[in-house]
């Protein structure tokens, strides 16, 4: 995995290389409650591709629509349940699958 510039993702970055055995770490994802959590996750790609996204052992299939072109951003919203406090949301593929490109997450206050 490797960080390159994009000059629209929050920071002017964006993770690259997630997938194909490969997972990336969100850590420190804040959770007043535990429950169900509206997470949006933006990311980048030219194709449609799919990415497992989840916390420990609950991950689920994710859907991204192509988002135009690699330096565009795109979002789409799940749902992840989270615990009370501090969660490392994953995401990851398997051998031969690739992620998009990943800019950020953000978890909707409940």
């Amino acid at each position: 995995m490797t960080i390159r510039a994009v000059a629209d993702a929050s920071g002017g970055r964006a993770v690259t290389g997630i997938g194909n055995g490969r997972t990336l770490s969100f850590t420190g994802v804040a959770a007043e409650r535990s429950g169900y959590h509206t997470v949006t996750i933006a990311y980048l790609s030219t194709e449609d591709r799919r990415c497992y996204v989840g916390i420990g052992r609950n991950w689920q299939q994710v859907s991204f629509p192509a988002s135009g072109a690699w330096d565009r951003i795109a979002t789409v919203t799940i749902t992840l349940q989270l615990g009370a406090g501090t969660n490392t949301i994953e995401a990851g593929n398997t051998p031969g699958r690739w992620c998009p490109d990943l800019d950020r997450i953000t978890v909707a206050p409940r």
